[in-house]
């Protein structure tokens, strides 16, 4: 048996359970990294995975969650990665030999946030998950499966290095209740990245019970081109008696296969909390069933981390204004590495109502792939829109391609063989879609047919290259009609033609057709009316320009791509977004931290500096910015790469702001209150804490970081030494949540008088309370108000 029989299978696939929970019940040591136990223990993982077997599952999952390098050195384990991933898949092997089942290699998070959100670098990713893939490959794996992801762009990473290895690829994300992952990732935009970078299924695991996970699956399969798996915990976790227990019993957990099945979910398995016994039953109800079939899309999509647009009948606009070509202004800002207006022009063209944003950096003498980089992070963080990357350098496009969390457009390659031959294998490396301008090695041609054999040129290659004509865009030129006053209407046909022959999706930048003319805008919208009713599918345009606005509106119309005229009706009949005037003239220092604009935050600081205290500023501008941002995350608005731009402007004002209050005596600073952090003994995760840091860090406390696997004793006395008001203690894992209720029983016997707030993925205000803890934050902005408000209460 191999992967890619499994995928022509009709039926259910059944994968095994987790490994974990049957590690717990077979006592595995708190703190104890448990890929050890393929070295230490190799036994009791052959019995695990025996009893998978035993209990029908097709495909065992080694023991290697946990063993990419970064990971292994929070246990001071990185010399052993090798030796641990070969004894892991070495076991499973073992367990399955003889008996046709397969053996995924198992490949998870880093514990580390990617840049611009952490300090790993989109390559140091690539390379770290590049490596377990090809070590889990050498040592026997038949596939790979990479999951509980709970970043879009870690996942895009993890897929990127595990193709290295040359394996079968199974992609996987964990999601919360409102159906997003933690960074604000929803099920459709991560299917759709997951499936452009080549995943040979996409899925999701963890996240909650099989009732939650449904919703997900039905999202998820509306897209997929590809099999899509579902592995759901036994519920939520809950703490009784010190042990961690999932509510979900076999039969109710095995009860939703049919529910799958008809939502065209081919792969089942489980995650936490799921034993031998829910695995059985999930066969077992799986044996009559017969997977659902649906017609695989042929849509078009782009998306951003958080949002997934559709190239469909309307046209799409894109945005043309951040392109520094005869824009002084916007040229030398770029130059100094300051892209506070770039980020102006994005914010000013999605509030006008572009659907995507071309990004253009090419300014001499400037290091093009820096700037292209620095503002992709930017604007990831500030808008909700995917990106069209441009520039005539393959380098640049790469590195733009590196830090955009999502599918993104490239702009552009010509039909000429050197260009093609460069370009393309990186759109189908990183998963994005590519314009084809009609150009060749002889220029830009006159006719249409000759337009129209140069696409046939270039689809020819994508073919090859294996991007799919959904992903492709002709762009068929736009001539100067002052200049080429026969050759407008070559444009038009060849729009036309091609669309017909090809059945791919075109663009045009319309604005050169008025070159040189009086009354731009005028021949600009006519052209465009012409374009879109012989069925142009994207324009690249000013989106400011209401003329070409409404020219949009009414050609969609009357050409039929807009059904019943919804959107011209909603346009002209007062319904009109209020976001167009959102955030247009405010260049407040509040705003700016609102809107993660990092670059103009010291100017706008210095500016207010001029006539107002440091400390009102803070009171004034920066808090007040951090609590709209936080509500901002708490309606779902704002995810956390906004939560953390917003932290790290706020970061710089501070900074700035700090040493005015040094010098002012009679700035009336109230004393810092002390907050000690600290994830527990045997836990070695702590994105978590340090999120809520980053944000604290803003309002004047002093933070004292102990950092992660943090024995009770070092609280203990960190507390007395810094006469702590509040200690906040995180955990991520179930096994080491019980130590939480031994810091706060120590605490209260030492007789110190302080708060203690707990949070992590794992914990409950339920929990908290039954443990004697002061208060429970859910994420870093409930912490931030829970603790100002523990903070004043026992001021």
């Amino acid at each position: 048996m191999t992967f890619k029989n499994l995928l022509r299978k009709k039926k259910i696939i059944i994968f095994d359970g987790a490994m974990g929970t049957m590690l717990q019940r077979e006592n595995l040591p708190q703190g104890v990294c448990p890929e050890t136990y393929n070295l230490t223990h190799p036994q009791i993982i052959k019995k695990i995975h025996q009893a998978y077997i035993d209990a029908g599952a097709q495909v065992i999952i080694a023991n290697t969650f946990g063993a990419n390098r970064l990971k292994l050195r929070g246990y001071g384990l990185e010399a052993d990665q090798e030796k641990l991933i070969s004894a892991g898949v070495r076991i499973a092997r073992e367990a399955a030999k003889g008996t046709g089942i397969l053996v995924a290699g198992d490949i998870s998070i880093l514990g580390e946030l990617l840049a611009p959100l952490g300090k790993v670098s989109f390559s140091e990713a690539v390379d770290l998950f590049a490596e377990q893939a090809w070590l889990l490959k050498h040592s026997g794996c038949d596939c790979l499966i990479i999951e509980t992801m709970t970043d879009l762009q870690e996942m895009r990473a993890a897929i990127i290095g595990s193709k290295k290895a040359g394996l079968p690829i199974i992609a996987s994300m964990t999601f919360e209740k409102d159906l997003r992952t933690v960074t604000g990732t929803d099920p459709v935009t991560a299917a759709i990245v997951m499936q452009s970078l080549d995943a040979d299924v996409i899925g999701a695991n963890c996240s909650a019970g099989p009732q939650e996970l449904l919703a997900v699956a039905e999202k998820m399969t509306s897209v997929a081109k590809v099999p899509v798996i579902i592995q759901p915990n036994a519920g939520l976790p809950r703490l009784e008696n010190g042990k961690t227990v999932f509510p979900l019993e076999a039969a109710e957990f095995a009860s939703f296969t049919a529910a799958f099945a008809k939502l065209g979910v081919s792969f089942l398995g489980g995650c936490c909390g799921t034993t031998p016994e829910h695995i059985k039953m999930l066969k077992a109800g799986s044996l009559k069933l017969k997977v659902k079939t649906k017609d695989k899309s042929d849509k078009t999509y782009l998306t951003s981390r958080t949002k997934t647009v559709e190239i469909g009948e309307y046209p799409v606009i894109i945005g043309e204004r951040i392109n520094p070509t005869a824009r002084k202004a916007l040229a030398e800002a770029i130059k100094s590495g300051n892209f506070s207006l770039a980020s102006e022009e994005a914010r000013s063209q999605v509030s006008a109502g572009c659907d995507l944003l071309d990004v253009n950096v090419s300014v001499p003498g400037t290091n093009e792939k820096e700037s292209i980089r620095k503002l992709v992070f930017d604007l990831s963080s500030q808008i909700d829109k995917p990106l069209v990357l441009d520039s005539p350098n393959p380098e640049v496009i790469e590195e733009g391609l590196k830090q955009f969390p999502g599918k993104a457009l490239v702009n552009s390659v010509t039909g000429e063989k050197a260009k093609l031959k460069k370009l393309l294998p990186l759109v189908k490396q990183y998963g994005a879609a590519v314009i084809g301008l009609c150009i060749d090695e002889k220029g830009i041609p006159k006719t249409w047919q000759k337009r129209v054999e140069i696409a046939g040129k270039i689809i020819k290659e994508t073919d090859n290259c294996g991007i799919p004509r959904s992903d492709v865009f002709i762009d068929c030129l736009t001539l100067a009609l002052s200049a080429e006053p026969g050759g407008i209407m070559d444009t038009i046909r060849a729009i036309t033609e091609i669309k017909k022959k090809y059945a791919v999706k075109t663009v045009l930048g319309v604005s050169n057709v008025s070159h040189g003319l009086p009354n731009r805008s005028l021949v600009n919208a006519t052209f465009l009316g012409i374009a879109v009713a012989a069925g142009l599918d994207a324009v690249i345009m000013n989106p400011l320009d209401a003329k070409m606005q409404e020219t949009l509106l009414a050609a969609a119309y009357i050409s039929g791509k807009d059904a019943n005229g919804q959107k011209y009706l909603s346009a002209f009949s007062g319904q009109r977004s209020e976001d167009s005037q959102k955030n247009k003239a405010d260049t407040s220092l509040r705003s700016a931290i609102i809107m993660g604009d990092k670059d103009g935050i010291l100017a706008l600081t210095e500016q207010l500096l001029a006539g107002a205290r440091a400390l009102d500023i803070i009171n004034l501008e920066i808090i007040p910015a951090l609590e709209e941002v936080g509500i901002k995350y708490e309606n779902r608005e704002y995810f956390l790469p906004q939560l953390m731009m917003a932290a790290e402007c706020a970061q710089v004002a501070m900074k700035r702001l700090r040493q005015e209050l040094a010098k002012d005596s009679s700035a009336g600073s109230p004393k810092q209150a002390t907050i000690v952090f600290a994830t527990v003994k045997g836990d070695v995760h702590d994105i978590g804490k340090n999120i809520v840091i980053a944000i604290l860090q803003n309002y004047g406390y002093k933070i004292v970081d102990l950092g992660k696997d943090v024995p009770q004793g070092k609280i203990i006395a960190a507390v007395k030494k810094h006469r702590a008001e509040v200690v906040a203690l995180s955990a991520l894992m179930t096994t080491t949540m019980v130590e939480m209720p031994a810091i706060i029983k120590a605490l209260k016997q030492a007789g110190l008088k302080v708060k203690t707030v707990i949070g992590g993925a794992v914990v409950t205000g339920e929990y908290a309370a039954s443990i004697g803890a002061d208060a429970y934050a859910k994420d870093a902005v409930e912490a931030a108000r829970v603790i100002k408000q523990l903070i004043a209460g026992s001021s």
